[in-house]
Protein backbone atom coordinates (compact mmCIF):
# COMPACT_ATOMS: atom_id res chain seq x y z
CA UNK A 1 0.00 0.00 0.00
CA UNK A 2 3.04 2.23 0.04
CA UNK A 3 3.60 3.32 -3.59
CA UNK A 4 6.64 1.58 -5.01
CA UNK A 5 7.88 4.69 -6.80
CA UNK A 6 7.74 6.66 -3.58
CA UNK A 7 9.52 3.90 -1.68
CA UNK A 8 12.20 4.01 -4.35
CA UNK A 9 12.65 7.76 -4.13
CA UNK A 10 12.83 7.60 -0.35
CA UNK A 11 15.38 4.80 -0.36
CA UNK A 12 17.50 6.37 -3.09
CA UNK A 13 17.61 9.67 -1.18
CA UNK A 14 18.79 7.96 2.01
CA UNK A 15 21.28 5.85 0.12
CA UNK A 16 22.80 8.99 -1.38
CA UNK A 17 22.85 11.09 1.77
CA UNK A 18 23.12 8.57 4.59
CA UNK A 19 24.91 5.58 3.06
CA UNK A 20 21.90 3.32 3.49
CA UNK A 21 21.20 0.40 1.19
CA UNK A 22 17.91 -1.17 0.19
CA UNK A 23 18.70 -4.26 2.26
CA UNK A 24 18.52 -2.10 5.39
CA UNK A 25 14.72 -1.91 4.99
CA UNK A 26 12.32 -4.61 6.09
CA UNK A 27 8.98 -4.78 4.30
CA UNK A 28 5.71 -6.25 5.56
CA UNK A 29 3.59 -7.34 2.61
CA UNK A 30 0.73 -9.60 1.56
CA UNK A 31 1.54 -12.61 -0.60
CA UNK A 32 -0.50 -13.72 -3.65
CA UNK A 33 -1.93 -16.55 -1.53
CA UNK A 34 -3.55 -13.95 0.72
CA UNK A 35 -1.40 -14.16 3.87
CA UNK A 36 1.21 -11.75 5.12
CA UNK A 37 4.97 -12.12 5.32
CA UNK A 38 8.11 -10.05 5.93
CA UNK A 39 11.30 -9.68 3.88
CA UNK A 40 13.93 -7.15 2.93
CA UNK A 41 13.74 -4.60 0.11
CA UNK A 42 16.11 -5.78 -2.61
CA UNK A 43 15.33 -3.60 -5.62
CA UNK A 44 13.00 -0.84 -6.74
CA UNK A 45 11.12 -0.49 -10.02
CA UNK A 46 8.72 2.30 -11.00
CA UNK A 47 5.62 0.17 -10.37
CA UNK A 48 6.80 -2.61 -8.06
CA UNK A 49 9.37 -3.50 -5.42
CA UNK A 50 11.49 -6.63 -5.15
CA UNK A 51 11.33 -8.20 -1.69
CA UNK A 52 13.78 -10.88 -0.58
CA UNK A 53 11.78 -13.10 1.77
CA UNK A 54 13.92 -15.50 3.87
CA UNK A 55 11.09 -18.06 3.88
CA UNK A 56 9.53 -17.79 0.43
CA UNK A 57 12.40 -16.35 -1.61
CA UNK A 58 12.34 -13.25 -3.82
CA UNK A 59 9.08 -11.80 -5.06
CA UNK A 60 8.03 -8.63 -6.86
CA UNK A 61 5.36 -6.86 -4.78
CA UNK A 62 2.79 -4.40 -6.10
CA UNK A 63 2.32 -1.07 -4.26
CA UNK A 64 -1.13 -1.98 -2.97
CA UNK A 65 0.24 -5.09 -1.26
CA UNK A 66 2.63 -3.31 1.15
CA UNK A 67 1.71 -2.78 4.78
CA UNK A 68 4.81 -0.79 5.73
CA UNK A 69 8.55 -0.42 5.22
CA UNK A 70 10.82 -0.27 8.29
CA UNK A 71 14.32 1.18 8.53
CA UNK A 72 16.24 -1.57 10.32
CA UNK A 73 19.03 0.84 11.32
CA UNK A 74 17.04 3.63 12.93
CA UNK A 75 13.69 1.94 13.44
CA UNK A 76 11.71 4.55 11.47
CA UNK A 77 8.51 3.19 9.95
CA UNK A 78 7.03 4.36 6.66
CA UNK A 79 3.35 3.94 7.50
CA UNK A 80 1.38 1.79 5.10
CA UNK A 81 -1.64 0.53 7.01
CA UNK A 82 -4.69 2.59 6.02
CA UNK A 83 -2.58 5.55 4.84
CA UNK A 84 -4.06 8.74 3.53
CA UNK A 85 -2.86 9.30 -0.02
CA UNK A 86 -2.52 12.87 -1.23
CA UNK A 87 -1.46 14.48 -4.53
CA UNK A 88 2.02 14.83 -5.84
CA UNK A 89 3.94 17.87 -4.53
CA UNK A 90 4.22 19.01 -8.14
CA UNK A 91 0.47 19.48 -8.47
CA UNK A 92 -1.86 22.06 -6.99
CA UNK A 93 -4.98 20.55 -8.53
CA UNK A 94 -6.85 19.34 -5.49
CA UNK A 95 -10.03 17.49 -6.35
CA UNK A 96 -12.48 15.15 -4.66
CA UNK A 97 -12.02 12.05 -2.59
CA UNK A 98 -12.16 8.54 -3.91
CA UNK A 99 -12.32 5.59 -1.56
CA UNK A 100 -10.64 2.35 -2.49
CA UNK A 101 -10.30 -0.98 -0.70
CA UNK A 102 -7.01 -2.85 -0.43
CA UNK A 103 -6.19 -5.67 1.96
CA UNK A 104 -9.48 -4.99 3.77
CA UNK A 105 -8.29 -1.49 4.67
CA UNK A 106 -9.73 1.72 3.28
CA UNK A 107 -7.43 4.22 1.63
CA UNK A 108 -8.50 7.81 1.09
CA UNK A 109 -7.02 9.01 -2.18
CA UNK A 110 -6.94 12.42 -3.80
CA UNK A 111 -6.27 12.36 -7.52
CA UNK A 112 -3.83 14.78 -9.14
CA UNK A 113 -4.84 16.02 -12.58
CA UNK A 114 -1.24 16.67 -13.63
CA UNK A 115 -0.31 13.02 -13.21
CA UNK A 116 2.30 13.62 -10.53
CA UNK A 117 1.34 10.50 -8.61
CA UNK A 118 0.40 10.04 -4.98
CA UNK A 119 2.12 9.42 -1.67
CA UNK A 120 0.82 8.60 1.82
CA UNK A 121 0.31 11.46 4.23
CA UNK A 122 2.18 11.34 7.51
CA UNK A 123 -0.82 12.81 9.32
CA UNK A 124 -2.44 9.48 10.36
CA UNK A 125 0.72 8.40 12.18
CA UNK A 126 1.20 11.83 13.75
CA UNK A 127 -2.45 11.85 14.80
CA UNK A 128 -1.89 8.69 16.85
CA UNK A 129 0.74 10.55 18.89
CA UNK A 130 -1.34 13.73 19.10
CA UNK A 131 -4.47 11.84 20.13
CA UNK A 132 -2.61 9.98 22.86
CA UNK A 133 -1.34 13.29 24.23
CA UNK A 134 -4.72 14.97 23.81
CA UNK A 135 -6.84 12.22 25.40
CA UNK A 136 -4.47 10.06 27.44
CA UNK A 137 -2.48 12.39 29.70
CA UNK A 138 -2.83 15.86 31.13
CA UNK A 139 -0.98 18.55 29.19
CA UNK A 140 2.44 19.03 30.76
CA UNK A 141 4.38 22.30 30.51
CA UNK A 142 7.51 20.46 29.39
CA UNK A 143 5.77 18.88 26.41
CA UNK A 144 4.31 22.29 25.55
CA UNK A 145 7.79 23.86 25.70
CA UNK A 146 9.36 21.18 23.48
CA UNK A 147 6.55 21.51 20.92
CA UNK A 148 6.88 25.30 20.81
CA UNK A 149 10.67 25.04 20.44
CA UNK A 150 10.19 22.55 17.60
CA UNK A 151 7.81 25.02 15.94
CA UNK A 152 10.18 27.95 16.45
CA UNK A 153 13.10 25.91 15.09
CA UNK A 154 11.23 25.46 11.81
CA UNK A 155 11.04 29.20 11.01
CA UNK A 156 12.91 29.91 7.75
CA UNK A 157 14.44 26.43 7.78
CA UNK A 158 13.54 23.46 5.65
CA UNK A 159 11.73 20.83 7.69
CA UNK A 160 14.60 18.43 7.01
CA UNK A 161 17.12 20.78 8.58
CA UNK A 162 14.79 21.69 11.45
CA UNK A 163 14.21 18.04 12.34
CA UNK A 164 17.89 17.19 12.03
CA UNK A 165 18.85 19.95 14.48
CA UNK A 166 16.00 19.14 16.87
CA UNK A 167 17.12 15.52 17.07
CA UNK A 168 20.50 16.82 18.24
CA UNK A 169 19.54 19.41 20.85
CA UNK A 170 15.98 18.35 21.72
CA UNK A 171 16.92 15.45 24.06
CA UNK A 172 19.32 17.70 25.99
CA UNK A 173 16.61 20.30 26.58
CA UNK A 174 14.09 17.56 27.44
CA UNK A 175 16.38 16.06 30.07
CA UNK A 176 17.05 19.49 31.58
CA UNK A 177 13.31 20.14 31.82
CA UNK A 178 12.75 16.77 33.48
CA UNK A 179 15.27 17.80 36.12
CA UNK A 180 13.27 21.00 36.60
CA UNK A 181 16.09 23.23 35.40
CA UNK A 182 15.33 24.96 32.08
CA UNK A 183 18.60 25.83 30.31
CA UNK A 184 19.82 29.41 30.48
CA UNK A 185 20.78 31.41 27.40
CA UNK A 186 24.47 30.78 28.07
CA UNK A 187 23.90 27.05 28.44
CA UNK A 188 21.85 26.90 25.23
CA UNK A 189 24.74 28.46 23.29
CA UNK A 190 26.88 25.42 24.09
CA UNK A 191 24.36 22.74 23.14
CA UNK A 192 25.13 20.62 20.08
CA UNK A 193 22.65 21.50 17.36
CA UNK A 194 22.52 25.11 18.55
CA UNK A 195 26.22 26.00 18.77
CA UNK A 196 27.42 27.20 15.38
CA UNK A 197 23.94 27.89 14.01
CA UNK A 198 22.22 31.15 13.23
CA UNK A 199 20.97 31.30 16.85
CA UNK A 200 24.43 31.94 18.29
CA UNK A 201 25.64 34.21 15.49
CA UNK A 202 22.57 36.40 15.84
CA UNK A 203 22.98 36.53 19.61
CA UNK A 204 26.63 37.49 19.32
CA UNK A 205 25.86 40.25 16.83
CA UNK A 206 23.11 41.54 19.09
CA UNK A 207 20.89 42.30 16.11
CA UNK A 208 17.33 41.32 15.30
CA UNK A 209 15.18 41.50 12.18
CA UNK A 210 11.77 42.60 13.42
CA UNK A 211 9.74 40.30 15.65
CA UNK A 212 10.94 37.26 13.72
CA UNK A 213 14.58 37.49 14.64
CA UNK A 214 16.69 34.59 13.48
CA UNK A 215 18.18 34.54 16.97
CA UNK A 216 16.49 31.45 18.42
CA UNK A 217 17.94 31.53 21.93
CA UNK A 218 15.87 34.40 23.43
CA UNK A 219 12.81 32.73 21.91
CA UNK A 220 13.60 29.44 23.66
CA UNK A 221 14.13 31.20 27.01
CA UNK A 222 10.82 33.03 26.58
CA UNK A 223 9.09 29.72 25.78
CA UNK A 224 10.33 28.23 29.08
CA UNK A 225 8.60 31.10 30.90
CA UNK A 226 5.39 30.83 28.86
CA UNK A 227 4.81 27.07 28.73
CA UNK A 228 3.63 26.53 32.36
CA UNK A 229 0.88 29.13 31.88
CA UNK A 230 -0.31 27.48 28.64
CA UNK A 231 -0.34 24.04 30.27
CA UNK A 232 -2.44 25.36 33.19
CA UNK A 233 -4.89 27.01 30.80
CA UNK A 234 -5.18 23.88 28.65
CA UNK A 235 -5.79 21.59 31.63
CA UNK A 236 -8.46 23.94 32.97
CA UNK A 237 -10.27 24.02 29.62
CA UNK A 238 -12.24 21.49 27.61
CA UNK A 239 -11.85 23.66 24.52
CA UNK A 240 -10.08 21.73 21.76
CA UNK A 241 -11.08 24.14 18.99
CA UNK A 242 -9.51 27.21 17.46
CA UNK A 243 -10.93 29.47 20.16
CA UNK A 244 -8.34 28.15 22.62
CA UNK A 245 -5.57 29.19 20.22
CA UNK A 246 -7.30 32.55 19.82
CA UNK A 247 -7.30 33.12 23.58
CA UNK A 248 -3.60 32.29 23.86
CA UNK A 249 -2.75 34.53 20.89
CA UNK A 250 -4.49 37.52 22.49
CA UNK A 251 -3.25 36.90 26.03
CA UNK A 252 0.39 35.85 25.62
CA UNK A 253 2.69 34.73 22.84
CA UNK A 254 6.36 34.15 23.69
CA UNK A 255 9.10 36.12 22.00
CA UNK A 256 9.82 34.98 18.44
CA UNK A 257 6.52 33.11 18.09
CA UNK A 258 3.77 34.58 15.93
CA UNK A 259 0.24 33.35 15.30
CA UNK A 260 1.39 30.82 12.69
CA UNK A 261 3.91 29.03 14.91
CA UNK A 262 1.61 29.37 17.91
CA UNK A 263 -0.95 27.54 15.78
CA UNK A 264 1.64 24.88 14.98
CA UNK A 265 2.24 24.40 18.71
CA UNK A 266 -1.48 24.21 19.45
CA UNK A 267 -1.95 21.64 16.68
CA UNK A 268 0.77 19.44 18.18
CA UNK A 269 -0.99 19.77 21.57
CA UNK A 270 -4.24 18.47 20.07
CA UNK A 271 -5.98 21.83 19.72
CA UNK A 272 -7.41 22.69 16.33
CA UNK A 273 -5.33 25.35 14.56
CA UNK A 274 -3.45 25.73 11.29
CA UNK A 275 0.10 26.93 10.68
CA UNK A 276 -0.14 28.96 7.47
CA UNK A 277 3.40 28.96 6.14
CA UNK A 278 4.81 30.79 3.13
CA UNK A 279 3.72 28.21 0.56
CA UNK A 280 0.15 28.14 1.86
CA UNK A 281 0.00 31.92 1.86
CA UNK A 282 1.17 31.97 -1.75
CA UNK A 283 -1.30 29.24 -2.64
CA UNK A 284 -4.23 31.21 -1.26
CA UNK A 285 -2.97 34.45 -2.83
CA UNK A 286 -2.72 32.67 -6.19
CA UNK A 287 1.07 33.01 -6.36
CA UNK A 288 2.14 29.45 -5.64
CA UNK A 289 4.39 27.66 -8.12
CA UNK A 290 5.42 24.07 -7.57
CA UNK A 291 9.16 23.64 -7.14
CA UNK A 292 11.09 20.46 -7.66
CA UNK A 293 12.98 19.01 -4.73
CA UNK A 294 16.73 19.49 -4.89
CA UNK A 295 19.39 17.26 -3.42
CA UNK A 296 20.26 19.41 -0.42
CA UNK A 297 23.37 19.25 1.69
CA UNK A 298 22.63 18.95 5.37
CA UNK A 299 25.89 20.51 6.49
CA UNK A 300 24.88 22.80 9.34
CA UNK A 301 27.52 25.44 8.64
CA UNK A 302 26.50 25.66 4.99
CA UNK A 303 22.78 25.79 5.68
CA UNK A 304 23.13 28.39 8.43
CA UNK A 305 25.64 30.68 6.69
CA UNK A 306 23.18 33.33 5.49
CA UNK A 307 24.65 36.82 5.57
CA UNK A 308 22.90 39.76 7.26
CA UNK A 309 22.46 41.46 3.91
CA UNK A 310 20.86 38.37 2.39
CA UNK A 311 18.36 38.18 5.24
CA UNK A 312 17.37 41.81 4.84
CA UNK A 313 17.06 41.40 1.06
CA UNK A 314 14.85 38.36 1.67
CA UNK A 315 12.29 40.49 3.52
CA UNK A 316 12.62 43.38 1.05
CA UNK A 317 11.99 40.92 -1.78
CA UNK A 318 8.62 39.93 -0.33
CA UNK A 319 7.49 43.53 -0.23
CA UNK A 320 8.64 44.24 -3.77
CA UNK A 321 7.36 41.08 -5.46
CA UNK A 322 4.37 40.13 -3.29
CA UNK A 323 2.94 43.34 -1.81
CA UNK A 324 -0.48 41.84 -1.06
CA UNK A 325 0.96 38.96 0.91
CA UNK A 326 3.44 41.31 2.61
CA UNK A 327 0.55 43.45 3.86
CA UNK A 328 -1.17 40.32 5.16
CA UNK A 329 2.00 39.23 6.96
CA UNK A 330 2.41 42.66 8.54
CA UNK A 331 -1.21 42.66 9.67
CA UNK A 332 -0.95 39.27 11.36
CA UNK A 333 2.26 40.23 13.19
CA UNK A 334 0.68 43.19 14.99
CA UNK A 335 1.10 43.02 18.78
CA UNK A 336 -0.88 44.92 21.37
CA UNK A 337 0.84 48.06 22.65
CA UNK A 338 -1.20 48.27 25.86
CA UNK A 339 0.85 48.36 29.06
CA UNK A 340 1.73 44.83 30.12
CA UNK A 341 0.24 43.31 26.95
CA UNK A 342 2.03 40.27 25.54
CA UNK A 343 -0.29 39.06 22.78
CA UNK A 344 -1.55 39.85 19.30
CA UNK A 345 -4.15 42.47 18.53
CA UNK A 346 -7.70 41.31 17.80
CA UNK A 347 -7.35 42.68 14.27
CA UNK A 348 -4.19 40.65 13.63
CA UNK A 349 -5.90 37.49 14.83
CA UNK A 350 -9.02 38.13 12.74
CA UNK A 351 -6.84 38.65 9.65
CA UNK A 352 -5.12 35.32 10.27
CA UNK A 353 -8.37 33.44 10.95
CA UNK A 354 -9.92 34.76 7.72
CA UNK A 355 -7.09 33.12 5.76
CA UNK A 356 -7.26 29.99 7.89
CA UNK A 357 -10.98 29.67 7.08
CA UNK A 358 -10.06 29.09 3.44
CA UNK A 359 -8.76 25.63 4.34
CA UNK A 360 -12.42 24.60 4.33
CA UNK A 361 -12.30 25.05 0.53
CA UNK A 362 -9.75 22.25 0.12
CA UNK A 363 -10.70 18.57 -0.24
CA UNK A 364 -8.64 17.78 2.83
CA UNK A 365 -11.14 19.56 5.07
CA UNK A 366 -13.45 17.25 7.01
CA UNK A 367 -15.83 19.15 9.32
CA UNK A 368 -16.52 15.97 11.28
CA UNK A 369 -12.83 15.37 12.08
CA UNK A 370 -11.53 16.06 15.59
CA UNK A 371 -9.29 18.87 14.32
CA UNK A 372 -10.52 19.73 10.80
CA UNK A 373 -8.35 22.79 10.20
CA UNK A 374 -5.20 21.13 11.54
CA UNK A 375 -5.74 18.05 9.36
CA UNK A 376 -6.41 20.10 6.23
CA UNK A 377 -3.37 22.31 6.83
CA UNK A 378 -1.06 19.35 7.51
CA UNK A 379 -1.96 17.59 4.28
CA UNK A 380 -1.94 20.76 2.18
CA UNK A 381 1.52 21.56 3.59
CA UNK A 382 2.75 18.10 2.60
CA UNK A 383 1.39 18.62 -0.90
CA UNK A 384 2.82 22.10 -1.48
CA UNK A 385 6.19 21.72 0.22
CA UNK A 386 9.27 21.98 -1.99
CA UNK A 387 10.61 18.77 -0.50
CA UNK A 388 7.07 17.47 -0.07
CA UNK A 389 6.29 13.91 0.81
CA UNK A 390 5.26 11.89 3.79
CA UNK A 391 5.78 14.04 6.88
CA UNK A 392 4.83 13.02 10.39
CA UNK A 393 7.41 15.15 12.29
CA UNK A 394 9.03 12.04 13.68
CA UNK A 395 11.86 14.08 15.25
CA UNK A 396 9.41 15.65 17.69
CA UNK A 397 7.83 12.35 18.67
CA UNK A 398 11.23 10.71 19.16
CA UNK A 399 12.18 13.44 21.62
CA UNK A 400 8.85 13.95 23.35
CA UNK A 401 7.45 10.40 23.53
CA UNK A 402 9.77 9.22 26.36
CA UNK A 403 8.60 12.22 28.39
CA UNK A 404 4.93 11.39 27.72
CA UNK A 405 5.65 7.77 28.68
CA UNK A 406 7.03 8.93 32.04
CA UNK A 407 4.07 11.25 32.62
CA UNK A 408 1.56 8.56 31.60
CA UNK A 409 3.13 5.97 33.94
CA UNK A 410 3.20 8.34 36.88
CA UNK A 411 7.00 8.44 37.08
CA UNK A 412 6.87 12.23 36.67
Amino acid sequence: MYPAARVGAWLRYHAAHCGYTAAMYAAAYVRPEGFGSVGFVADIAPDRTLVSDPIFGSIWVAPEDFFCVIDTEGGATLPGVSPLLIPSPLSTNLIGEQRLAANKAQIITLEALEGGGEFPSGYPLAWEYIRRWREGVAVDWRTVALSAIFARNSIQRSIEEAEMLFRIFGPTIRDALIRGKPPTAKQLQRFKGIAGTRAVRRLQKGKRVGEYSWDDIPAYVSIFEWAPWVADEANASQDYGRSFRDMVAIEWMPRGIGIAKLSFTMMLMGRDAACLDTRMQRYFFGQYEALKADDESFDVAELEALAEQEQEEFYKGIRAKEPERARWMDATKARSTAKGARGATRGALNTYVAMEDRLSETPYFDPDWFMPYAKAQWMLWETLGRTAGTANHSALWEVIDPLIEDIDSGRL
